[in-house]
């Protein structure tokens, strides 16, 4: 049974359209001279140590965000703004009385180069704990739909909308694999502990996919001129943790909470970026982020920059 269970998990990495390689990785902390891991708070670009958060907030850090964006990401829009479209209560007393369950249609304007486009609307639900006030929010973005990650009949459906990413077989066997958690949250303990849920699906703005991904993301920046640093769907997810941290914010009931980001794999690279790049996030749940997430690149075994800029083109900057 045991060798059965092995086979099931390895056939499983063979067929999963939305996962990448799987190792077994480490970062050697004894090296030291020359092969030495670089101080997260040395020298860059000339800059020197940083000694305190003000010379981190003033000069360390805008240098990172400029070059991740212009090494890995994309560039972030110059400018946006959010569209609430609709807000409509959907359950006051939703997971057997124990949420108060929104939905909201929203629609977003965002500029590159002065050149103004426009979302497609999409959707964000968002489910809070009865009788806790000021509860944090966890933003959640999965592989699965709104409705997968929050379980309620009275959530939007798209008429033939998807069920998971890879969904079918591949979905069953993501679930077997990872658990389902992965891509359904254990709301009724995140509500029991007092925090509430609010997710998006973030392939309704950003398709993750190749070719349609690709050209969405070129006509979201086309006054954008270099191609070379054009934001990828990671750079937009995240910009989609932001857009929902702006749709709460607009709303007096939600507003001035605490935020945390949520996501698994690639999900988890767009749940750190969001923290990198927006100051109201307040806590990353970060999970198995991988390369180009918080894994280290220089010298560790398994995937590398080349084999997932290869296998997914439309989540990183050409460049």
């Amino acid at each position: 049974m045991k060798h059965l269970k092995l086979a099931i998990v390895a056939c499983a990495f063979a067929v999963l359209p939305g996962c990448v390689k799987l190792t077994l990785a480490w970062a050697d902390l004894t090296a030291r001279g020359e092969e030495a891991a670089p101080a997260a708070l040395g020298a860059f670009n000339g800059t020197g140590s940083i000694t305190n958060i003000n010379d981190w907030e003033s000069v360390r850090a805008p240098m990172l965000r400029e070059a991740l964006q212009e090494f890995v990401y994309g560039h972030f829009p110059d400018d946006h703004s959010l569209n609430v479209l609709s807000r409509k209560v959907l359950d006051e007393a939703a997971f057997d009385g124990a949420g108060h369950l929104v939905e909201y249609q929203l629609q977003a304007d965002l500029t590159f180069g002065g050149v103004q486009r426009q979302t497609d609307a999409f959707y964000m639900d968002v489910i809070t704990p009865v009788g806790v006030e000021d509860a944090p929010i966890i933003l959640i973005q999965t592989f699965c739909p709104r409705w997968k990650t929050i379980p309620h009949p009275a959530i939007h459906r798209p008429e033939g909308a998807r069920g998971c990413d890879g969904g079918g077989i591949g979905s069953a066997i993501m679930t077997y694999v990872f658990g389902r958690y992965i891509a359904m949250p254990p709301i009724e303990m995140i509500l029991e502990r007092g925090y509430g849920v609010a997710t998006i699906f973030p392939s309704e703005f950003a398709p993750d996919r190749r070719e349609a991904g690709l050209a969405i993301l070129a006509e979201m920046s086309a006054g954008m001129a270099p191609d070379q640093q054009r934001w990828g769907a990671i750079a937009a997810w995240s910009w989609g943790f932001s857009l929902m941290i702006d749709a709460l914010e607009q709303d007096k009931e939600l507003r001035g909470r605490k935020y945390i980001t949520w996501g698994h794999s690639r999900y988890g690279k767009s749940a750190l970026l969001a923290a990198a790049f927006d100051d109201r996030v307040d806590g990353v749940i970060s999970h198995q982020s991988g390369t180009g997430g918080a894994s280290l690149n220089r010298g560790k075994k398994g995937e590398s920059v080349q084999v997932i800029t290869q296998s997914y083109p439309h989540w990183f900057a050409k460049r």
